[in-house]
Order: structure tokens, then sequence, then C-alpha cells
């Protein structure tokens, strides 16, 4: 949930760098991996804020700040929000509990070194890592058939069908539970096309809606879909550019640090327009990417490791507010030129040069 904070500023303000809730800040890792009475307290107040992924209540405080199966569909269901699994939450449950090890499991091997069983092991794991978890809700990701156990044959290993046979498509003009999820049925047995089917179509339409923070009333942007795989908030290259500046003050470089916008800013944020320009300029989006450059934190404000918004297109026109706060951050007369230069050298080279784009302009209720 921490490294989340590059991908939505609301996980920032909750789990990020200076947060009091921030997982990887040392003394609190070290403070939650004490298996003893003395830090029971604290280990307990972190597992009761886990959502219990068999309750059958509404709990929107609780976490992981995610939307869950049955988001859009439905209110006020604990469905409503994603909860963790039910083994992750025993795990948690016994570690509250101080029934863990704090030793550190070497994890770590190279694929060389590992037993032919442990290799095929960890070409089964390998895949599943990159895969989204949860919510299964139909777009970008395999969605809710792979919940039924009709479609697996046994542990990661899907019913696949006798060669040559292929996947049926037609189940009659009303596809009913009964049929959707029994025998014979969609999800009894898997072939070419079985899986994808059930996806959004085109992809960047979905790819385009799944945001954050759906009810804009809240002082967050929360929930999220899938932050990690689709950013909402992420920290642009101008704010990498000035939050490592070391001439200027830290007060001023947290608020750079602090300041995210929105992955997909460039396409417009009324719903038809924006996914309409997903699936003509999806690939001027910027790659969120850890930037190699140390940042000089002499107060331990800022992290020591970045992810930043890299390779977004660029526009054939300056951006004027960026100019302001270059000027007022820098009363020398050369210091626009002098700041390209330094976003020049730390920004992520293209393998390709690609044409600048127009700055859009959108209509009033397209903003």
């Amino acid at each position: 949930m921490s490294q989340t904070q590059w991908v939505n500023s609301g996980f920032l303000f909750l789990f990020g760098k200076n947060s009091p809730s921030d997982l990887t800040e040392p003394e609190l890792v070290t403070q939650l991996s004490d298996p003893s009475e003395d830090a029971k307290a604290a280990r307990i107040r972190l597992f009761e804020w886990f959502r219990n992924p068999e309750s059958d209540t509404y709990e929107p405080a609780k976490i992981p700040p995610f939307y869950g199966d049955g988001f859009g569909e439905y209110n006020s269901l604990p469905q409503v929000d994603l909860a963790v699994t039910k083994t992750q939450y025993q795990w948690l449950k016994k570690w509250a509990e101080g029934n863990f090890t704090a030793e550190r499991v070497d994890v770590c091997k190279s694929f060389d070194k590992l037993s032919p069983p442990e290799q095929a092991e960890a070409l089964t794991i390998a895949p599943l890592e990159e895969c989204l978890g949860g919510p299964f809700h139909p777009g970008i990701e395999l969605t809710w058939p792979l919940r039924n156990k009709i479609m697996w044959k046994e542990k990661f290993r899907l019913k696949v069908l006798p060669e040559g046979e292929q996947p049926q498509d037609d189940f009659g003009y009303w596809l009913e539970p009964k049929i959707a999820v029994g025998d014979d049925g969609p999800l009894d047995g898997s072939g070419p096309g079985s899986l994808t089917r059930w996806l959004g179509v085109p992809w960047q339409t979905d790819e385009a809606s799944c945001l954050s923070g759906y009810d804009p009333s809240t002082y967050l942007p929360l929930p999220s879909f899938w932050a990690a795989r689709v950013p909402n908030q992420v920290l642009s290259k101008d704010s990498f550019e000035r939050l490592t500046d070391p001439n200027l003050n830290i007060a001023q470089r947290l608020k750079h640090f602090d300041y995210r916008q929105d992955w997909l800013r460039d396409l417009g944020s009324q719903y038809q327009s924006r996914i309409n320009n997903m699936v003509k300029k999806w690939y001027q989006l910027g790659i969120v990417a850890q930037d190699p450059v140390t940042v000089s934190d002499e107060n331990k404000y800022l992290p020591s490791t970045l992810w930043i918004e890299s390779e977004r297109a660029d526009f054939e026109q300056p951006d004027p507010s960026f100019e302001q706060v270059l000027r007022a951050e820098n009363p020398e007369e050369q210091v626009i030129p002098k700041a390209q230069e330094m976003v020049d050298s730390v920004a992520r080279t293209v393998p390709e040069e690609r044409p600048k784009q127009k700055r859009p302009l959108f209509k009033r209720d397209e903003r």
C-alpha cells in the first residue's frame, strides 16, 4: 500500500512518505516486526483496520482502499469494497496475535540455483505476480469466472478443453446463472478465447474508465480500482525537476513532492471524449518508472528513490504555468533555459524521437 503512493494521491496521504502509517518507515517496521506483548497493541490496531473478507457488514473506512466486485452495481454491501483474501486475513490474524517469526526468509535466489521442482514452481508463480487479483470487474482484467471452481482442473491449472475442441459460444437467448456456472456452460472448460471473451472491447475504453474517488465529495480520491496498473495521480517530470533542486528550500520542495497530477489529464475528463481520446492517443500517456537519481535531503522528508511519470508526450507549446513556477522560485533572468537544461539532463531517454503534440484545449464541459 505504501508503494501505491506513486500512482494515487490518496495512498500518498495514508501510507506514503511522511505519513505516520508509512509501512516502509524503519521505526514502524521495527515495531510491527516485534512479536512481543509490548508491540501487540500496534499490531492489533493495524490488523483491525483491515476488512474481514467474511464480514457481512459494509465498512468503507477499512482497508485496503480499493473498489470491490460489487462497485457500480450495488450500494452499501461488503462486496462494494475489496478485502484481502481469506488466507491473507488469517496470516494477518496470526501476525497480530504474535504468532510469527521476525527472521527474514531468503527468497531472492537466482533461478539457476533452484532445484528442478523449485524451478517448475517458480515458473507457475512468475506469471501470477503480474496478475490483477481483484476486483474482478469486466474490462482489462480477467473477471468473475475465475472465482468459480468449475473452471479449474487443479491448483493454478485451468480445465482445458481437449485438443482440437473449440469453445462453445452460443448458450441460448438468455444466459441464466444455472447455465453460466453449470456443467457444459461457458466456464466448463477453456480453449482459445474463453478467458478474453469476458474483457472490455476495445481495452482502451476500460483503461480510461478505471479511476479513483468516484465520489468527488470525499476528502481523498479513494477508493481506487487498479492504481498500480492504471495510475490515477502521478508525480510528473516537472515536479521531479523542482523537488530535486538542492537550491530550493525544503518546504517548497515538499510542495512539489506532494503535488500529483492526473495520469489521464491530456485526454480530458468528460467521459465520452476521454475514452475516445484514449483509443486514439493511449501511446502518448506517461509510464511510471523508478528513477535512479539520488535525492539530496538532509532533513529526510523526501524518499531515497522516486517513481516518476516518464515518456509522456511532449508538447509544441511551453507550459506557461510552469514558467510562472520557475520565475517564482528563482529570480535569475535565465532561469527557464537553465531549468529546461536540468529537465533534459534527468529525463528518461526515449528510444525513438516522437513528434511533439499540440496542447489539448478542452471545452468547459470536458474538464
